[in-house]
């Protein structure tokens, strides 16, 4: 019985993550006129802006985030891992492509910049960025912008 109360009582004070203030920025951006594009990722949005710096065309979509997708992209955040890397690299100062990711909450911000080189260093955090510019990566195929 005295078990059985153990669980109970470690069941219910058990605390859940609280993700309520918790945003996920992710984005890239490339040389040679081929623009930049973002998603910003909260509990209740999805908001994905494109721009391109040559021929001047902007553009933004809102959506609904859904419980089930908020969900899975939470699961994936690490803030003692993410916190721990620091990369910024800078290949678009040469031509070249850099992709983000930054992650806020409350007064806690922490952006990783990385190009296609530094993937070794971003393994520990690879399901979370694979899982955002999947999300990017859909709106940008969207045909409806």
């Amino acid at each position: 019985m005295a078990g059985m109360l153990l669980l109970l009582w470690a069941i219910s004070c058990r605390k859940e993550r609280d993700t309520s203030g918790l945003v996920i920025i992710g984005g890239s951006v490339c040389g040679w006129c081929a623009g930049e594009d973002s998603v910003i990722l909260t509990e209740d949005r999805m908001n994905y802006r494109y721009m391109d710096p040559c021929d001047h065309r902007a553009y933004s979509k809102l959506s609904h985030m859904d419980n089930e997708t908020w969900n899975e992209l939470t699961g994936k955040v690490d803030l003692e891992i993410f916190s721990g890397i620091y990369l910024n690299t800078c290949n678009v100062c040469a031509d070249g492509c850099d992709k983000w990711i930054t992650i806020r909450n409350g007064s806690y911000s922490h952006t990783i910049r990385y190009g296609n080189q530094d993937s070794a260093m971003i393994q520990s955090i690879e399901p979370l960025v694979n899982q955002v510019d999947s999300i990017r990566n859909s709106f940008r195929n969207r045909k409806d912008l």
